[in-house]
């Protein structure tokens, strides 16, 4: 890991700017496959008002792409759930799935997903600006009672709040 770190932290001397990098390890050696600038980072986040409220939060995750966005939760747990999702709905991604979902990424104004803030979803995410929290930790665990209710991504405080 600090050869990786060393490595990655060398081709962003290189090349100016933050690298999204493709790499492996052979149980001895890192290689690098590809180095590309993140291509994102000038984007302007998305963003709605709304008056933060405390007693409202149902949720945290880690900023993925930031930017503020309301619409109805939707929960997917399988590709046959992708039909649930309407133009402006908040998705919440409970599985690995397949890359179909990228079919549904310009209905979305939200997404909290269960993977990395580097899983390809998320990469994804941020080409199409879409405010995005991974990891997300549930206040009472139960986000399926939340289901069809309009819901706010805050991907600037790393908050997911009833609207």
């Amino acid at each position: 890991m600090k050869k990786l770190s060393k490595t990655a932290l060398n081709l962003e001397d290189v090349f100016g700017n933050p690298q999204d990098i493709e790499w492996g390890w052979d149980g001895k050696e890192v290689y690098i496959f590809q180095s590309r600038n993140v291509t994102t980072l000038d984007k302007y986040p998305k963003i709605i008002n709304y008056t933060f409220d405390r007693s409202k939060i149902i949720g945290t995750g880690i900023i993925a792409c930031k930017g503020v966005a309301s619409g109805f939760l939707k929960v997917i747990n399988n590709i046959e759930d992708y039909d649930k999702i309407n133009k402006g709905d908040i998705v919440l991604v409970k599985r690995k799935l397949d890359t179909s979902l990228i079919k549904k990424m310009s209905f979305i104004n939200g997404l909290i997903l269960n993977g990395g803030i580097l899983s390809h979803i998320v990469v994804i995410a941020r080409e199409f600006n879409i405010p995005c929290l991974t990891e997300p930790e549930i206040i009472n665990g139960k986000i399926e009672k939340y289901i069809n209710r309009k819901i706010i991504v805050d991907a600037i405080k790393g908050k997911i709040l009833l609207a």
